[in-house]
């Protein structure tokens, strides 16, 4: 892995404090729908929802390459008479740290650890070490703020949230009698029983399908005697084991990617009335734990025709969504309820005609480190069921929605290839999730004036906690504590790889 750039921009002076923000993320062009779900996507989300406050601020140039633009950036910005900065929305370990150019990196962060040594050959993994060497961090909530205090971290940290969009406080309160009509990519999932093909022998009439299950059911056999007489001697369990998983990979892709064909995914009319229930996931993503949602949806509202669950994929990978809907067809759990999976990307004008559709926002996720569709549906007005561990817990309680229980179990930092455990992360309570879903169900249809109060409070308690004018003086405060911390000649001076292995 590269290592932080190690060019020196010319220190800071007094005269020029008009700041010059440099704003750096992954690039993945997350803004306009591009690379939908790849790594850094939901981090260069959060740079385009920062960049109009910042704009306020002073100058703000995206920097498409840190490696190679940000220096060159910064002493341009120099000799305009700007005063340059960096806020670099990423995760310490991607950080580019350049030295005497004054940097506020914006982690986010879903484990109560951090890690605090070296490893991948990555000296920026240790974050207390990497923090230290920053002029400034900004955290969206106490829960990051004290994972980094406890393992070490010094430096100045801002708690700002990640701002939400001022037209969600503007969406109607959901309405029962409301219908909402959009145009996008997406498929109903409808519970068919598996094709019951006979293997009899050929016969007159016989027809090419029944043709290849004759072949399988006779090739089948013999190639089974092959491994275990053959393969498995010679080469032992554990390379048997490996081409068994090997076929059974490929065997799954095609099958996948066969299903998503056949249902011809088209851009056509949605219409949703009735109970929505929304949730927005990548199906790749291990923390989003979407089996526990599905299958606890599917029990609990499988007798509710009047109930639909509105599932909007964040990727574009064919494979990927024919996964989700094979894995959803083997449950074979039958149902009256609706089920609707939206592909591909909307933009934030149909996004919020979704939030407008919804009645409740539900999630079974693992471990968040912001978790913004559930903040944009409160924001609405829209009360959550979700669990209110990690990032959730500084903003997310039984007041604003259905509270799903789970408790601490053993995991990974996702970004450690030794895949050791060093912190941990949430065990959903699977029976939680059902009692969650039929309370809210419950509450909408015989409690409507607890939704409604429901409702207005998680809309009122966002506006405090994130809404635009909440955030725009915190990071004012900010990017002037960074100029000022800066001009004391406390920023990053020296060598970065030294001050972290110090």
């Amino acid at each position: 892995m590269d290592l932080p750039v190690k060019h020196t921009v010319e220190a800071p002076t007094r005269g020029n404090r008009e700041p010059c923000i440099l704003l750096t993320s992954y690039g993945t062009g997350a803004g306009v729908g591009k690379k939908l779900g790849v790594a850094g996507y939901s981090h260069d989300i959060v740079a385009k929802i920062y960049r109009p406050l910042l704009e306020k601020i002073g100058k703000v140039v995206l920097v498409d390459d840190p490696r190679s633009e940000l220096i060159p950036l910064a002493e341009e910005a120099r000799r305009d008479g700007l005063f340059p900065l960096q806020f670099s929305i990423t995760p310490f370990q991607d950080a580019v740290l350049p030295q005497s150019l004054p940097s506020v990196i914006a982690p986010a962060w879903e484990f109560p650890d951090v890690p605090d040594h070296e490893f991948g050959d990555n000296p920026q993994n240790n974050w207390p070490a990497t923090a230290n060497c920053c002029t400034r961090v900004v955290v969206s909530g106490k829960f990051t703020a004290d994972a980094l205090q406890r393992r070490g971290t010094t430096v100045p940290i801002d708690i700002v949230q990640v701002p939400v969009a001022d037209s969600l406080f503007d969406i109607p309160t959901w309405s029962p009698e409301q219908t909402v009509e959009m145009h996008c990519q997406h498929v109903e999932l409808c519970h068919q029983e598996p094709e019951r093909a006979a293997v009899d022998s050929p016969v007159a009439g016989d027809t090419p399908k029944r043709r290849r299950i004759n072949l399988r059911s006779a090739v089948l056999p013999l190639a089974r005697g092959i491994y275990r007489n053959a393969v498995r001697p010679v080469f032992g369990d554990r390379l048997a084991r490996s081409l068994r998983d090997a076929i059974r990979v490929g065997r799954h892709t095609w099958r996948s990617q066969k299903l998503v064909v056949s249902q011809q995914l088209q851009t056509s009319p949605l219409r949703l009335s009735g109970i929505v229930y929304t949730s927005i996931f990548n199906p790749n993503d291990g923390r989003k734990n979407w089996h526990d949602l599905l299958t606890g949806f599917l029990i609990a509202m499988r007798d509710r025709p009047d109930v639909t669950l509105v599932i909007k994929l964040v990727t574009s990978d064919p494979v990927s969504v024919g996964q989700f809907m094979l894995w959803y067809q083997q449950r074979m759990i039958s149902h009256q309820c609706r089920v609707v999976l939206v592909t591909g990307f909307l933009p934030d004008e149909q996004m919020q005609e979704l939030i407008r559709a919804t009645t409740f926002y539900v999630q079974t996720t693992k471990a968040e480190g912001n978790c913004l569709p559930l903040m944009d549906s409160l924001a609405a007005g829209r009360p959550g069921i979700s669990p209110n561990h990690s990032a959730m817990s500084d903003y997310f309680d039984g007041r604003f929605g259905h509270v799903i229980q789970s408790s601490p179990e053993p995991a990974a930092w996702p970004h450690d290839p030794r895949g050791g455990i060093q912190t941990t992360w949430a065990r959903i309570d699977w029976s939680s999730v059902v009692t969650a879903l039929q309370d809210s169900y419950r509450q909408v249809t015989s409690h409507w004036a607890e939704y409604q109060a429901m409702s207005d409070r998680a809309r009122a308690h966002m506006s405090d906690w994130a809404s635009c004018s909440s955030i725009q003086p915190r990071l004012e405060e900010v990017i002037r504590q960074t100029i000022e911390r800066a001009l004391e000649g406390s920023a990053s001076d020296g060598d970065v790889q030294e001050k972290i292995a110090a």
